[in-house]
């Protein structure tokens, strides 16, 4: 498949998207909540009413087509349900982190919900170094805080699931739930491997964005080189020296996944041509401006159609031309008899004029 194919590929997509936005969006939305809400049930489904596969549509048929942190609400609360069916402990620790992302960060910035969701789901599917990518190349450096929130929840819904037992059916006064509520929370606040893929993946989704709004040329691939090696260097590095509990070869596929996202974004966000590159110098009465013009790599029209084009032009030619030498047929008489042709005057060939000689009688 050579580039223009690609770009061929790119175009129908951006043109159907064109076409049909609002219907894709919809579509969007439907698939993330289904997503996000069929793996919550999955994963704990503590609370039975709400497990099932009909309630599961009709909350994602409702989330289609409300804003994203519609979404991102619905899945706490149904979070929560889960946790209290399990644990009391446990869903007040889940519902004081809602409350502080709320309070903190969402109450102010609402369209990163996109973020918050996708960040569990990916850690679920096993590939969570993707959101590094997706962030640094498509959202803004503050979007970082809810890619660390993400991760936050995510792992300890985790830490809930594998230690289910000693969360179900725990008895006793309130100082023992107030116990069990500490350690839950110093259990979480001490989790090592939750701490390096915090940093790892703030660090390294924030050097993404940085690098990648730089002038120099191939900013966005040694955005996505620099951002996928220092991921990986901090994953190690925590690994090592914390003890902490990262997988060296999930990380590993995991970035070079992350890496291929990154550089089909750039294809159809920020497929520019180096080699035509423009620099423009002016000034005015306050300032100099240094302008460096990139142009896009666009598709131009088919070869085919210019040929169908010219093809078409010379058959008309060809029509025109034969008209004009195709011989007329000689005028009739009323009696029938034939009259000869003669040829129209043109500005080019005047009418010759016949001077008569006037005799004068004198």
């Amino acid at each position: 498949m050579d580039i223009t194919s690609l770009l061929e590929f790119r175009q129908t997509l951006k043109i159907l998207y064109i076409r049909h936005e609002t219907i894709i969006r919809y579509a969007l939305r439907f698939l993330l909540a289904l997503v996000s809400l069929g793996m919550i049930n999955g994963r704990m489904g503590y609370y039975e009413r709400f497990s099932g596969i009909v309630v599961t549509l009709a909350l994602s048929l409702i989330c289609a087509v409300l804003p994203t942190g519609f979404t991102a609400a619905v899945c706490a609360v149904l979070i929560l349900l889960h946790l209290y069916a399990l644990s009391l402990e446990a869903c007040a620790i889940a519902a004081i982190i809602f409350l502080c992302v709320y309070l903190l960060y969402y109450r102010f910035s609402t369209h990163d919900a996109v973020v918050l969701l996708l960040t569990p789901v990916l850690f679920t599917l096993h590939i969570p170094h993707v959101m590094v990518f997706v962030l640094g190349l498509l959202f803004l450096p503050y979007s970082v805080i809810s890619l660390v929130f993400g991760v936050g929840i995510w792992f300890y819904l985790h830490n809930v699931v594998v230690n289910v037992t000693q969360y179900a059916n725990a008895q006793g006064g309130a100082e023992e739930h107030l116990n069990r509520v500490q350690d839950i929370a110093g259990a979480m606040a001490g989790d090592k491997t939750m701490l390096v893929y915090m940093a790892a993946f703030a660090v390294s989704a924030v050097l993404v964005y940085t690098l990648r709004r730089q002038s120099f040329d191939r900013s966005w691939l040694i955005a996505i080189a620099a951002g996928a090696f220092t991921n990986l260097v901090i994953l190690f590095v925590g690994d090592v020296a914390l003890d902490a509990s990262v997988g060296i070869a999930g990380a590993l596929i995991g970035t070079a996944l992350g890496v291929i996202c990154g550089i089909v974004i750039m294809f159809f966000v920020f497929n520019v041509d180096y080699s035509r590159v423009e620099k423009v110098q002016f000034e005015d009465e306050e300032y100099y401006y240094y302008v460096k013009a990139v142009p896009k790599i666009a598709l131009r029209e088919r070869a085919r159609h210019s040929k169908s084009i010219n093809r078409s032009l010379d058959v008309a030619e060809d029509a025109a031309h034969t008209a004009q030498a195709k011989p007329h047929p000689p005028a009739r008489h009323k009696n029938g008899t034939a009259q000869p042709h003669r040829p129209k005057h043109t500005a080019a060939q005047p009418k010759e004029r016949t001077h008569e000689k006037k005799t004068v009688n004198r």
